[in-house]
């Protein structure tokens, strides 16, 4: 399975969209995200595997990873982070304190823990900082 990785371009907004609702459906973005943010694509045999989407500034942050459920558990949201972590900055997210699978990937991958901001969330669960240098 030979990963390949690009921009994502306004032509790939609707179907980042769908892709984000197939794989959360209780936690999507809205359309205009996709279009205000930097967003890297994984592709494997022309289809969209998942995305990663994220802000550029003194720091990288990662602001959502979603993979196509046919992709799961196949490295894909590990190969778009070490894709990512090619830019020289300091790389930052938040995770739900419940998401356990991605706190997994994510410590896997060197990420530490920083902090909690307490009911972070609309629903008012916790996020985890979590930061890579």
């Amino acid at each position: 399975m030979a990963i390949k990785f690009r921009k994502a371009t306004d032509d790939d907004i609707n179907a980042l969209h769908q892709l984000d609702q197939l794989s959360d459906s209780e936690h999507h973005w809205k359309l205009d995200f996709f279009s205000k943010n930097k967003i890297l694509l994984a592709v494997i045999d022309r289809e969209i595997a998942g995305f990663l989407a994220y802000q550029l500034s003194d720091v990288v942050e990662i602001l959502r990873i979603s993979t196509h459920p046919v992709f799961h558990r196949q490295g894909v949201a590990s190969a778009l982070i070490e894709q990512l972590k090619q830019h020289t900055l300091p790389i930052w997210l938040e995770v739900r304190a419940g998401n356990g699978r991605a706190y997994g990937l994510y410590k896997k991958l060197n990420f530490k823990e920083t902090g909690i901001r307490k009911k972070y969330y609309s629903d008012g669960e916790d996020a985890k900082i979590m930061l890579f240098k």
